[in-house]
């Protein structure tokens, strides 16, 4: 299943990706924000491609929060190395395990024993070995 706030975030993100800013950005994005139970202010106009970005991956962490998508999302923005690399905290600031992401491998998945088997034209994913 989709949310179609899913739809309007990955809308918005590919709309400022590809041309920038334009009125359907922001009208995906405030068309969030003025839910009755929602209630928040608009999207202040005449932001750059990287300020939307920015507004657009900020959204998608609250509106999508525990819809395990983030993950998916710091691998696609190329931003993991930053987000998922250190020490991580619970709510009440303590240590809870350290994670270590390796850019050079991790964002590339490995592709699954059996199915390199089944196609002597797979090559295993760099670092996967």
């Amino acid at each position: 299943m989709i949310r179609y706030a899913e739809v309007l975030l990955t809308y918005a993100e590919a709309q400022n990706e590809a041309n920038g800013p334009d009125q359907s950005v922001y009208d995906a994005i405030n068309q969030l924000r003025k839910r009755p139970d929602i209630n928040m202010p608009e999207v202040p106009k005449g932001l750059t491609k990287d300020q939307m970005r920015d507004v657009v991956r900020r959204e998608r962490r609250i509106e999508l929060t525990f819809e395990g998508l983030y993950y998916s999302d710091i691998l696609r923005w190329k931003t993991a190395e930053k987000e998922n690399n250190g020490m991580m905290h619970n709510y009440e600031g303590i240590e809870v395990v350290k994670r270590s992401f390796n850019p050079k491998r991790d964002y590339l998945w490995p592709i699954p024993y059996n199915q390199i088997v089944l196609n002597p034209n797979l090559e295993q994913n760099p670092g996967w070995d």
